[in-house]
């Protein structure tokens, strides 16, 4: 396979053609629909060559130092009998609820001296549903979060079933059952054996979410909720196994967008999938705008029972209609950071621009970004610019606020661009990536690009600024999306 790609529109062209030879909707294991996980394996594998750096998004748990001292605090402190009561206990306790969010910490931003999750919270607060939700936190959980009392730490209970079960399964012996049509040849074909997707990789993946979702399955079975629903479906396995163990109840599965999906492949052009989905796949999209519908829908009306639905960004809506009147001139300019090296994101000629325009810039940096802050400043200070900037950690402002105080919106290929669209505020793609995954969005008046790698590049900026600065701001009226109702309309 050719490891020499361009664009993400040689990944989707690799996978659609993968999906036509082989008969990919048919490879089960154990009961597990295993395709959406090689699929995304393939996609992210590729992507992470075509950023020029690794991908977060992985088919296997991050183990965090969190979830590491707590399998060994519960190993020393507990014997079987003891995590058994535990989990009893706490299954015990769990009330019924109509929706069950899962989320991360990384999806909080500190409001008002609590962590507030910018998606969940925003529709729990607009629709007074704190009495109605539990939130599963399924990495770190942060003190002191907004409707504390609704959160459950997932690794805290998760990790006591993970040490019964390891201890019961010593005694129990494995039958595997799979499906995998001319997989061997799609194997051989794909030749990227660093994926870990050979057959006795999928058969203990299969396993461990089989084993997993029964952990679920109580947990679901005691609260009967109306809905589940993820930010990001896919990548950790837990979540995979939440996935399967709710589409088996009936119970509502919804991935709710908290980013960019036009061309993302965990979303848009399945071509060759099961009548009624994937047990892997969620059943339910919601989206921010209409273009991301428009694509899922390409695909989703061919299926059964899997639908989208365009509901907006809520925590835009939210924070848009609880901000003060503020009619003072925006003064700043944005630049969402993606995950990068430093060099990449600010080179010699955006420098140029940010020293020669009479605007403070905001770098704000990814939420799983991974630079120091010191190796930042230090390039700043060495550059002549770190009197021009500020940087912003993603979780002490809320990105909606940064925004309205912006003149313009700068990224790569930042899912920002399309909240700040929602916002009426200009964005610039100045990236050939960003290009191509927001080429649909680009109007010029809202939606601009100037390829950061052309020779005019700073004049083209320049330009683009003189232009803005005659624009006339545009206010509107938001709604806050229900989750509990099944209809909504944007205004």
């Amino acid at each position: 396979m050719n490891e020499n790609i361009k664009s993400q529109e040689e990944i989707k062209k690799i996978i659609i053609d993968i999906e036509q030879k082989w008969p990919v909707d048919r490879w089960i294991v154990n009961g597990i629909h295993i395709w959406p996980l090689v699929r995304i394996k393939i996609y992210t594998h590729y992507l992470s060559k075509l950023l020029s750096v690794a991908n977060g998004n992985n088919s296997n748990n991050v183990a965090s130092a969190k979830k590491n001292a707590w399998t060994e605090k519960i190993k020393k402190s507990y014997s079987i009998i003891s995590f058994l009561y535990f989990l009893m206990f706490f299954f015990l306790r769990l009330k019924k609820k109509k929706i069950v969010f899962f989320g991360a910490h990384f999806h909080r931003v500190l409001q008002n001296g609590v962590y507030f999750n910018r998606f969940y919270d925003s529709m729990i607060e607009a629709h007074n549903l704190k009495e109605d939700v539990y939130v599963i936190e399924y990495r770190k959980v942060n003190p002191l979060n907004f409707n504390q009392q609704a959160i459950i730490d997932l690794e805290k209970y998760l990790g006591a079933y993970r040490l019964i079960i390891k201890m019961l399964n010593k005694f129990k012996s494995k039958e595997n059952v799979y499906a995998l049509e001319g997989y061997k040849e799609f194997y051989d074909y794909l030749d990227l054996k660093m994926l870990g997707i050979e057959l006795e990789s999928l058969i203990n993946w299969s396993l461990k979410i089989n084993s997993l979702k029964r952990f679920f399955n109580i947990l679901f079975k005691k609260i009967e909720p109306q809905k589940i629903v993820f930010l990001g479906y896919y990548g950790l396995d837990d979540l995979t196994a939440a996935v399967v163990s709710a589409n088996e109840m009936q119970i509502k599965t919804v991935d709710l967008q908290h980013g960019t999906q036009i061309n993302n492949m965990a979303f848009n052009s399945w071509t060759k999938f099961p009548e009624s989905g994937f047990n892997t796949v969620v059943k339910e999209f919601w989206t921010w705008d209409e273009e991301s519908k428009k694509a899922i829908d390409l695909w989703a009306s061919k299926t059964s029972n899997t639908t989208a639905k365009t509901i907006g960004q809520p925590y835009v809506s939210y924070w848009l209609n609880k901000r003060k009147e503020d009619f003072s001139k925006p003064n700043k300019i944005l630049y969402t950071l993606h995950l990068s090296k430093i060099e990449e994101m600010l080179g010699s000629d955006l420098i140029f621009v940010i020293k020669n325009i009479n605007y403070q810039w905001i770098l704000r940096l990814h939420p799983r970004n991974s630079i120091a802050k010191e190796d930042l400043e230090n390039f700043l200070e060495i550059n002549k610019i770190k009197d021009k900037v500020i940087i912003q950690s993603p979780i002490e402002m809320p990105l909606p606020k940064v925004l309205s105080e912006s003149v313009l919106h700068v990224t790569n290929y930042s899912g920002a661009l399309i909240e700040a669209r929602m916002m009426n505020i200009p964005s610039v793609i100045i990236n050939k990536l960003g290009l191509e995954i927001y080429e649909q969005y680009i109007d010029n008046e809202l939606v601009h690009f100037i390829d950061n790698e052309s020779l005019d590049f700073c004049t083209s900026f320049q330009t683009l600024i003189r232009k803005i600065e005659t624009r006339k701001s545009v206010d509107g009226t938001y709604k806050v999306f229900n989750p509990l109702l099944n209809d909504f309309n944007i205004i």
